[in-house]
């Protein structure tokens, strides 16, 4: 067994080698995709001088003579009338207008006394108050985001402000899912003796949709290695990524590890790891292959903690994933060396702290006890133990409580 560093340095190299295409993603499906390219700005945003509420557009100069202003105009946002203000004139402004040449302040609505056409200030504003800068949110030729950005809905926004209908992504792979095992039956069938149900078919497929992939999801494969081989083979000729769950292990019913010797390149089989140590990686055909074990949690596990880097990889990914520094609110002692994913429910108190509650529940095939959970806490490799309030890493798959 490597290293779960190792492992997962593996995985990412393999990964990079195999880096997807760039295509054009219109913004509406932009959101979690991956920049293949830096992005610049066309513009200065704003670009004119605006105003940044509704009011008058005025010299101060002239308000602070307490003499009354005419107002001569109006300035809507949309377009732009190319006013321009006189001695003790002032133009109605609205908020995104705009600004008349010579206005150096606007004078906000609830601050003016207006009679007539007359106008006097009940407050004066500051020399260049409620007036938006040309350039001063961005720069023509300012870079947005660096090649390999993955963008948020505000980074579409951004985006959009600066007039961009699509941009340049990594393609996502293409996902092959499968489960195997003679006991897996379809939800909703009915189960005979025996058998249980495939949870681990649905988990995956609701984890990757969660990221924007559509993986061709095989049906469940008996223990039959020849039409394993077979699918995994026509798989292969189309897909960047197989996906396999069970198999793994050294059963009688396990075929993948000599699969992947006579037919593909192994990089790894078996990590230092718990859950999910059987885990296999290699090369098979044009694809790359990730065989996670057949327990559920280990399944999450080993998506979570090395699927995700695969893919990230893949996509020219230049951000790791987000791990939380948090403490636990209480001691635990890790007996075994292997770097282990425990779960826990993390949460935030009142000034801020983030803290984890470890999950007294180990057992992989316990995936309702991992649904109370909603991190996986990190202990690295090396037996310890940890103190109340000891600070560890962990890894977030659902809402902080």
């Amino acid at each position: 067994r490597i290293a779960f560093i190792e492992a997962e340095a593996l995985v990412r190299q393999a990964g990079a080698a195999r880096r997807t295409d760039a295509e054009r993603v219109p913004l509406a499906r932009a959101r979690g995709r991956i920049l293949a390219e830096a992005q610049f700005s066309p513009l200065n945003m704003p670009p004119f001088r605006q105003s940044s509420m509704d009011g008058f557009a005025v010299r101060l100069s002239d308000l602070e003579t307490g003499l009354a202003l005419q107002i001569v105009g109006s300035q809507p946002a949309g377009s732009d009338r190319r006013l321009a203000l006189g001695h003790a004139e002032a133009i109605a402004v609205f908020t995104g207008a705009p600004l008349p040449d010579g206005a150096d302040a606007v004078l906000v609505k609830e601050d003016a006394l207006i009679s007539g056409t007359e106008l006097r200030a009940r407050a004066l504003p500051q020399l260049g108050q409620w007036i938006r800068q040309p350039g001063e949110d961005l720069a023509a030729g300012d870079r947005l985001f660096e090649a390999g950005h993955r963008l948020s809905p505000v980074d579409i926004g951004v985006l959009a402000t600066c007039g961009f209908h699509e941009v340049p992504c990594a393609r996502r792979p293409i996902i092959a899912l499968f489960t195997l095992g003679d006991e897996l039956a379809a939800p909703g069938s009915i189960l005979a003796d025996g058998m249980v149900y495939d949870s681990n078919r649905a988990m995956l497929m609701t984890l990757l949709s969660e990221e924007g992939f559509e993986p061709l999801a095989w049906p469940a494969l008996p223990d039959d290695p020849e039409r394993i081989a077979a699918a995994l083979r026509d798989a292969a000729g189309s897909a960047d990524v197989l996906l396999t769950c069970g198999g793994v292990s050294v059963g009688d019913h396990d075929p993948l590890p000599a699969l992947m010797d006579q037919e593909g390149e192994p990089i790894f089989w078996k990590v230092r790891s718990k859950p999910g140590a059987p885990v296999l990686f290699g090369r098979f055909g044009r694809s790359l292959w990730l065989g996670l074990p057949g327990n559920p949690v280990s399944v999450l596990a080993t998506w979570l903690s090395l699927g995700r880097v695969l893919v990230d990889a893949m996509q020219g990914a230049s951000e790791p994933r987000p791990r939380f520094k948090v403490r636990l609110r209480s001691p635990l002692l890790k007996s075994e060396s292997r770097l282990e994913f425990m779960r826990g429910v993390l949460s935030c108190d009142g000034n801020g702290q983030l803290w984890a509650e470890p999950d007294a529940v180990t057992g992989s095939h316990r995936l309702a006890a991992a649904s109370r959970n909603n991190a996986l806490l990190v202990l690295p490799e090396g037996s310890d133990t940890y103190e109340e309030g000891s600070v560890i890493d962990a890894i977030a798959f659902g809402p902080v409580r």
